[in-house]
């Protein structure tokens, strides 16, 4: 497995790459997620196929770009850097998360390009429906992210590590040193706040450009979600009424995502929350290779 930084025309994109084979898997990871969190499981890739994990523009050292950042803009990005890399044959696309709505942007521009499709908890088209549950603590809007995201991004990495002090999840202690020091690194990063406000921004958009961009293709396609009763739990962030509220419509909207294709199944990574990739790698690992054959 290495790191390489490869010119796509109008920026640098980061992304590590390692293993072989005939297929190629190509991860989107989450909007402010790094792409060392997925160290377990392309620890395992690696004997497995040949696989490529990406950094979005202005995440880690992937050049930010001047464009407004959107589902499309990164569709075509992802297109470029494989295309630079001469990979002509179709892909296994992962998308966590805001990665795994890139990746059905993707799926609907170039649906030649894809062989297979794993949403990890994806984020819907229909994510509005989250913007208007009636909370108790209004505290995690879309505008006040964008706002912090904005503030964030004018400070320096050393004002950032002194005003969020952020810190290794438990579910991230299992991850080399390595990958620990470029999570810290990617999390006070001043673009990658600077990218979350424009992704932020334009995210509703960003769905009703993908809903009218046609029919998914038909390909394989596994749907797979968190455990709800997990990721209640576990939230110590807000109350546990507006827990249980998002959770319930996030699961509908997960369980949308099956009906895209008519050769689609579901699975339910129990004892696991959003981030799946850290809690369940070996569910992930184990998706894969059904659709490796």
């Amino acid at each position: 497995m290495h790191k390489m930084i490869t010119d796509i025309g109008n920026k640098k994109i980061e992304a590590l790459m390692g293993g072989e084979g005939d297929l190629t898997v190509v991860i989107l990871p989450g909007m402010s997620s790094s792409m060392y969190e997925w160290e377990l499981v392309l620890n395992q890739l690696n004997g497995m196929t040949r696989f490529i994990i990406l950094h979005r523009p202005g995440v880690g050292n992937s050049e930010i770009g001047k464009e407004s950042r959107t589902t499309f803009t990164t569709a075509h990005d992802v297109k470029r850097f494989l295309e630079k890399l001469e990979i002509t044959e179709p892909i296994l696309l992962i998308g966590h998360s805001y990665g795994g709505l890139c990746a059905q942007h993707f799926a609907k521009l170039f649906p030649n390009a894809v062989a297979g499709v794993i949403l990890v908890d994806s984020t819907s088209v229909n994510l509005h429906k989250l913007n208007q549950i009636p909370l108790q603590d209004e505290e995690d809007s879309d505008e006040q992210w964008i706002e912090k995201c904005t503030a964030y991004s004018k400070l320096s990495p050393g004002q950032l590590l002194k005003e969020l002090n952020p810190q290794i999840a438990n579910n991230e202690k299992a991850l080399s040193p390595l990958a620990q020091r470029e999570i810290i690194l990617c999390q006070t990063s001043p673009n990658l706040y600077k990218v979350m406000a424009s992704e932020i921004t334009s995210w509703e958009s960003c769905a009703s450009a993908i809903k009218q961009a046609g029919d998914f293709p038909d390909v394989p396609l596994l749907v797979i979600g968190r455990d709800p009763d997990y990721t209640i739990r576990s939230n110590d962030e807000i109350n546990q009424a507006d827990a249980a509220t998002i959770e319930n419509v996030w699961q509908d909207l997960i369980h949308e995502q099956v009906e895209l294709v008519s050769n689609s199944e579901y699975i339910q990574a129990e004892c696991a929350g959003h981030s799946i990739h850290l809690d369940r790698p070996d569910l992930i690992i184990k998706a894969i290779k059904s659709l490796l054959g």
